[in-house]
């Protein structure tokens, strides 16, 4: 099974080259075959080919008679490298529009030039979308693209490759936001109100009134330390999440602000207004974040 060529057929382990000769006439004197164009040798028994990379093989024979066969080229490729996968960037895109995961499959010479590749998405721990793609080139920047029929949230994706010699590549992981579009309202008007006054010691009253000119109703409690505890937020520790509701123990009513995903929140922070902060630097002990239920506002 030598390889018709120096770019297919590729193995990821030593090889044993067998040739075989027959004639019907005088019969086979003798076989012969160069290895990458080195000095002719005369064919004994089976030899290993086991260095990396392509390796052209010419073989012939001659008859009792003195017929010279043609000579026949082929090859043995090997590559047993493991390629290298790269997510290259995080992703962001809103349900119903297309989203583009970046990626790179690198695999040093001798590469076998291509890779299949398996993207997985999961939401939390469970897959719910996967991409295959057959024999993509390697060392180059690529994109797979779909239209995200997914729900929003922030999900994890993995892209594993496997080069067309059997070598596997260890997976990598990026994220993929499909933004809420209540949330993103929500924020932008928090964001718009910063070095305002109107909420001064109301810090719950703002995240509320968020929401509400988001497009949504949230449920309201009588302070941020009530809310803390209605919504479970001690549960949830760690970068609050985009939109989550953030709490902070502040006596006697406690304290709320509104997370941008990144560690920083916007927030009513008393004589200084609507300010940014980073969510661990506002001088509060941290209790932890909740999401709280909405519901789309009716008009009547």
């Amino acid at each position: 099974g030598l390889g018709a060529d120096g770019w297919s057929v590729w193995c990821n382990s030593s090889q044993t080259v067998t040739l075989y000769a027959s004639d019907a006439g005088s019969g086979v004197a003798a076989t012969y075959y160069t290895l990458d164009g080195e000095l002719q040798q005369t064919y004994q028994t089976p030899f290993l080919v086991s260095v990396p990379g392509s390796h052209r093989i010419t073989h012939w024979s001659l008859d009792w008679a003195g017929n010279l066969e043609t000579k026949h080229t082929g090859y043995v490729n090997i590559d047993t490298a493991r390629p290298v996968c790269r997510a290259l960037r995080n992703s962001r895109a809103w349900t119903g529009r297309v989203a583009r995961l970046a990626y790179r499959i690198d695999d040093p010479p001798p590469s076998c030039g291509k890779a299949s590749v398996a993207i997985t998405i999961y939401r939390g721990h469970k897959p719910v979308k996967r991409i295959r793609i057959a024999r993509v080139l390697v060392n180059r920047n690529l994109a797979s693209a779909f239209t995200v029929g997914l729900r929003a949230g922030t999900y994890t994706w993995v892209v594993a490759a496997t080069d067309i010699a059997g070598n596997e590549a260890k997976p990598v992981s990026a994220r993929l936001v499909v933004p809420d579009r209540y949330v993103e309202k929500a924020i932008n008007w928090a964001l718009a109100q910063r070095g305002s006054h109107g909420w001064d010691n109301m810090c719950l009253a703002f995240v509320c009134d968020a929401y509400q000119h988001a497009g949504v109703t949230p449920q309201r409690w009588s302070s941020a330390i009530v809310a803390a505890n209605a919504l479970r937020a001690s549960s949830n520790k760690g970068v609050p999440p985009r939109g989550a509701w953030v709490f902070y123990r502040h006596a006697p009513w406690g304290h709320a602000a509104l997370s941008l995903g990144d560690g920083r929140i916007v927030h009513d922070f008393g004589s200084l207004g609507v300010i940014v902060s980073n969510y661990r630097r506002i001088g509060f002990p941290y209790v932890g974040w909740a999401v709280p239920k909405t519901a789309p506002q009716v008009t009547l």
